[in-house]
C-alpha cells in the first residue's frame, strides 16, 4: 500500500516532490508523484492535522434477547441421553470396582465371612460362604446388568421426555429464556 500524501507523514517519513515516502531504505512504498520526473513547483502542503477530539466512551448498553424454546429434536435428545447414560454406567462400574477393592483390602469380606460361617455352621462343619456371592466377578456381572438396563431406560425416558416437552410447548408456547450480554 503506498502512501500518497493523503494523510500525515509516517514517523521517519520524508516529504518528497509530490507526496510522502516511507523513509525506509529499500522500501517499495514510495509515493508515485515523487518518483515521476518533471514535477515542477513547490510540494503541496501536508494536510492540516486535526485536533485530537477525545470523546467520552459511550455508555455500556446491555443487549437483551428474549427467546422461546418451542421444539426439541427427539433424535438429538436420544443421542445425548444415550451418551450421558453410557458415561454414568461406566462410572458406576468403576466406582463399584474401587469400592470392592477397598472393602477387600480392609478385610471386611473376611470378617463378615468368618462371622456368618460361625453362625451358620452345621454338623458337618460347613457354613455359609459369603465370597461365593460377593466375589468381584459376580458383583461386576450384576452391576453390569443393572448398568445396561439403566442405559436403555434412561435413553428411552429422555426420548419420551422430548416428545412430551414438544407436546407441552405446542400448547403453552415453550420455555421462555432471556439472554443478556455481559458488558
Amino acid at each position: 500500500m503506498s502512501d500518497t500524501g493523503s494523510g500525515p507523514p509516517r514517523p521517519g517519513g520524508t516529504a518528497t516532490g509530490g507526496g510522502w515516502s516511507s523513509g525506509y531504505a529499500g522500501s517499495a512504498a514510495t509515493s508515485t508523484p515523487s518518483a515521476t520526473a518533471g514535477s515542477h513547483g513547490p510540494p503541496p502542503a501536508p494536510p492540516p492535522q486535526q485536533a485530537a477530539v477525545r470523546q467520552a466512551p459511550a455508555p455500556a448498553v446491555r443487549r437483551r434477547a428474549r427467546l422461546a424454546l418451542t421444539h426439541v429434536d427427539p433424535w438429538s435428545v436420544t443421542k445425548l441421553s444415550f451418551v450421558f447414560s453410557l458415561v454414568a454406567a461406566i462410572l458406576l462400574l468403576v466406582a463399584v470396582t474401587v469400592l470392592w477393592y477397598v472393602l477387600d483390602a480392609m478385610g471386611v469380606f473376611e470378617s463378615l465371612s468368618s462371622t456368618i460361617a460361625g453362625v451358620t455352621k452345621d454338623g458337618a462343619g460347613t457354613g455359609f460362604v459369603l465370597m461365593d456371592y460377593v466375589g468381584l466377578g459376580k458383583v461386576l456381572t450384576v452391576i453390569g446388568i443393572i448398568a445396561l438396563v439403566d442405559v436403555i431406560l434412561i435413553t428411552a425416558l429422555g426420548t419420551l421426555g422430548a416428545f412430551v416437552y414438544n407436546l407441552g410447548a405446542g400448547i403453552t408456547g415453550g420455555l421462555e429464556v432471556t439472554l443478556a450480554e455481559d458488558v
